[in-house]
C-alpha cells in the first residue's frame, strides 16, 4: 500500500478447491508502487490501481495469472478474467 503497510488487509482472497485443482484468486485495489522492470530502481506510483490475480495449483508446478492497471479499466475486464479462471476449474473437473 502507499503507506508501506501490508496489502493483506486490502486484498480480497478466495480459495476454491475443484479437484484436481486448487485456485486462489486475489483482488487488490490501491496505489501501485512497483519496479518498472524487475530489479529497476525506478518505480510506478499509480493511484487508483487494481490487480486481479489467480494461482492455479495442480499436480505439477503452479500457474500464475494477473491483470493489473487502473481500477476503471479492470472493472471492465474483471468479468472476462473471472470467467477465464472459472473455465479452468470446469475444464479440470472429471466427467461423470
Amino acid at each position: 500500500k502507499a503507506d508501506g503497510s501490508d496489502v493483506g488487509d486490502a486484498a480480497k482472497v478466495t480459495v476454491v478447491d475443484k479437484a484436481p485443482l486448487k485456485i486462489t484468486t486475489v483482488d487488490i485495489e490501491g496505489t501501485n508502487i512497483a519496479p518498472i522492470t524487475p530489479g529497476a530502481p525506478e518505480r510506478y506510483n499509480e493511484a487508483n490501481s487494481r490487480l486481479l490475480g489467480a494461482i492455479v495449483e495442480g499436480s505439477g508446478d503452479p500457474y500464475f495469472f494477473k491483470a493489473a492497471g487502473s481500477a476503471q479499466t479492470l472493472a471492465v475486464w474483471e468479468p472476462g478474467f473471472r470467467s477465464a479462471v472459472e473455465s479452468m476449474a470446469v475444464a479440470a473437473t472429471p466427467a461423470k
